[in-house]
């Protein structure tokens, strides 16, 4: 969400403040929204019909989900969390998880609506000549994807394709220049293995991500 703020800080119909960045750097922002904020606010209602992608997932994504719920104790993660009706169960209490989670207020979440963020990048397009990249995640189960955000990707795999989680791919790229990261939205800020429970998992090295985004910054022109 800070892209989106970061956006209208710059943006002349905001509070026209370009004159404060060198540049603007975006991670895994949803600047067209997320599927998934649709259904924590309500906008969207949910049906088996929205997973009938599931039955089209590469046989190792499917093999990696089987695995890793399979090594969990029954307790926590019971193997029935990737059917399509458990999934639906999860969702629907999308608003409560995510606030839990993150401890973000549910009324956040409206201004990551796809509805939302249509009528912003309307009100907001202009960047004012600010140097701007956008990093985009795309993770799944098969790679270091936590496994909290199993349900909303297959969710948002059969909604709108590749995505981290949270995000969409496509939805974070404001402008030209996007460079995909393969991790999951939690792993992108450093907080992915506080999400793993019992079972430690390997998880994307952040710091190369941070090492890039310094590389980037330092090779732009300097400031008048």
């Amino acid at each position: 969400m800070g892209g989106l703020d970061a956006r209208y800080l710059i943006s002349p119909a905001g509070l026209n403040r370009a004159q404060w960045f060198a540049s603007l750097t975006t991670i895994s922002t949803p600047h067209h929204g997320s599927p998934l904020a649709d259904v924590i606010t309500g906008s969207a209602t949910l049906g088996l019909s929205d997973l009938l992608c599931l039955v089209e997932l590469p046989e190792e994504t499917l093999a990696a989900i089987v695995e890793s719920l399979s090594k969990s104790a029954p307790a926590l993660v019971p193997l029935s969390v990737f059917a399509p009706q458990a999934i639906l169960d999860t969702l629907k209490d999308a608003e409560g998880y995510c606030a839990r989670l993150l401890g973000t207020p549910p009324d956040a979440f409206r201004e990551l609506t796809t509805a939302f963020t249509s009528g912003f990048n309307t009100r907001y397009p202009s960047l004012e000549g600010v140097p701007l990249l956008c990093y985009a995640g795309n993770s799944s189960p098969d790679r270091t994807m936590c496994r909290a955000l199993f349900a909303s990707w297959a969710y948002m795999r059969c909604k709108t394709g590749d995505n981290d989680g949270v995000v969409p791919y496509s939805s974070s790229i404001w402008g030209g220049s996007v460079r995909a990261v393969p991790a999951d939205d939690f792993e992108e800020v450093g907080w992915g293995s506080l999400f793993d429970g019992p079972l430690p998992r390997e998880h994307f090295p952040i710091g190369g991500l941070y090492e890039d985004i310094d590389l980037w910054q330092r090779g732009l022109p300097a400031s008048p």
